[in-house]
Order: structure tokens, then sequence, then C-alpha cells
């Protein structure tokens, strides 16, 4: 029995491409880090694709700048096009649109008749066809150099005011905590999620050190800090991890054993959404009235985001 404290850390993914963003998050889920290789980006997303885990494809982003000139009026008023999905602000430079990989696909998939989208989609292919090889996308031959639909960077991203930054900016956080919090956590429905699953994650293997993990409640909570209560807490996770261990070997499957296990077992998940989510969440997290254990984890984590967007969080 393993027992750590919680945590929760921006994750640079500035200098990362997008399918090894998309890699990186969606392993998480079986803790399968150790078969990533120079390859290997290429065969796992075919493989999200072809079992239709469409989640781990909200963690690549594109922000597009589409020049003024375009008649885009068809494109926002479309019947069947809903945009809850894309981040769209109109500029003096053109219209900023910014949204993940499933969010343009899906897009694309139930609006495809739309001229300014297949254009939109068409870009994105060329610049990265392992995201939508499976759609044929026409090509529009009368349309203005496809060029002028520009693909913003990270650091082009980070360049503008404070009120695009913050709409058009993603950042992935991973924290380390116990089930409690993250259910608490995935409750805010605007961002992404990936989480480490108990269904395939077989804590009895060598890479978990063949055996459970969980978080100390004594940081968060003055009544577990005296030897009494912190005993009685200690022997009740550490039944748990012999319970759930016997059923291992006695032929249980993970996803059946993982029902011994307490809201105190450790979990791992990426947290994916833009800086204006950020900022309703740690209003709503780092607050008194939020839960100890999720204090705990956001009162540094904001301060983490305040040192790298300081003119976002400056306050």
């Amino acid at each position: 029995m393993k027992i750590i404290d919680a945590s929760g850390d921006i994750v640079d993914t500035d200098n990362l491409s997008r399918k090894d963003l998309m890699e990186i998050a969606g392993r998480i889920c079986y803790h399968s880090e150790d078969k990533i290789n120079p390859e290997s980006a290429d065969s796992f997303i075919g493989g999200v694709f072809k079992k239709k885990h469409h989640s781990v494809s909200e963690f690549a982003v594109y922000t597009i700048l589409i020049p003024n000139g375009y008649n885009s009026a068809g494109f926002f008023h479309h019947k069947y096009f809903n945009h809850k999905y894309l981040t769209i602000d109109f500029t003096s430079d053109g219209i900023y649109i910014t949204g993940t990989v499933r969010a343009f696909r899906e897009e694309y998939q139930r609006c495809n008749d739309n001229y300014l989208l297949n254009s939109m989609v068409y870009c994105l292919k060329k610049k990265n066809p392992l995201f939508f090889e499976d759609l044929d996308i026409p090509e529009y031959t009368n349309l203005v150099e496809h060029a002028e639909f520009k693909i913003l960077t990270v650091a082009e991203v980070d360049a503008l005011p404070v009120s695009l930054l913050k709409r058009h900016r993603w950042v992935l956080v991973k924290y380390i905590v116990n089930r409690a919090i993250s259910h608490e956590l995935v409750r805010h429905r605007p961002c992404s999620w990936l989480q480490e699953s108990q269904r395939y994650c077989r804590y009895s293997d060598d890479k978990f050190g063949n055996d459970v993990t969980f978080i100390s409640p004594d940081k968060s909570f003055p009544a577990l800090r005296n030897d009494a209560n912190y005993g009685k807490w200690f022997d009740a996770m550490k039944e748990a991890e012999r319970v759930y261990l016997e059923l291992l070997d006695g032929g249980a499957s993970p996803q059946a054993a993982r029902t011994v296990l307490p809201n105190s077992c450790k979990t791992e998940l990426f947290q994916w959404c833009n800086l204006e989510e950020y900022d309703t969440f740690f209003g709503l997290r780092t607050t008194p009235m939020a839960e100890p254990s999720m204090r705990e984890v956001t009162i540094p984590l904001f301060q983490k985001f305040k040192d790298k967007f300081p003119t976002v969080f400056g306050y």
C-alpha cells in the first residue's frame, strides 16, 4: 500500500504536437504511457477514431483566423450549425475560431453543406490528415487560397489581447487526487476530461508496484490528524487493498475487484479547457465553501496560473 499527497500541476504542452498531446492525454486512461515512442502516436490515434473514443479527440485544439472579406453570414446562421463547442470572436483582424478536433469533426458531419465550415475543415485536414482522413471533404477551387485561413501557433495565441487570450488559450492540468475529488472535478462540463480507469488498470501489476495507492486525508481534515483516527483510516485502506488483491488473485476482473475500493483511492486525470473556464473554475473551487481536499489542490494550482498568465489572473 502506498500513501501520497494530492497535487495539481500545469502540464507544459507548448512544444508538443497536437497528436503527441492527444496520445499523452489518452494513455492516462489505461496508464499505457510506457508504450509511447516516436512512432506510436499515429497508431494510437487511428485506434481512437476506429473505436469511436471521441473524448480523446477533444485534446487537440486549433485556433483559426479567418481574415476580413469573407461572407461568413451563412456559416454562423446555418440552420444546422450549433457552435456551442466552438469559441468565435469577431475582431478588426477577422474572425477567430477555436475548437477541438472533435468539435470541428462533429460540426462538419452535422452541417457539411456549409461552404465556410467545409473550407476550414479542409484546411485542417491538409494540416494534419490523421485527424480527418475518414472525412470526405470537397475542395472548393473557387475559394481564395486556403492559406489565408491562418492556423495560429501557441505563441501567436499568447500574443493576443487579454480578452481574446482568455477565450482562445487552452491549458492542460494534471491532477493526482482521490476519487471523491475527481467526481467533483468532472462536473465542470465545458472542460474536457480524461481519467485513469479502474475498470482497466490492474493495480496488482508491476507498473503499479503491485499495490494500491491512496491519497492521504490528514492535511485536509483535522479530525484525522490524531493518531487514533488516522489509524482507523489506515486500517480501512489496508483492508480494502487486501480484499481487492485477493479478488484479482481469485480470478475477478479489475472492473469487478474495483467495487471494494474506497473514495481515498488515488486517481490521475487531465483537465483541458480555456483560461476563461479556468477563471470560473477557480472562482468556485478555491473559496471557503469548497471541499477541504479540493482547496488543498486548487489554491496552489491557482497561484501557478497567476505566475504563468499574470495578465489574466493578476487579481
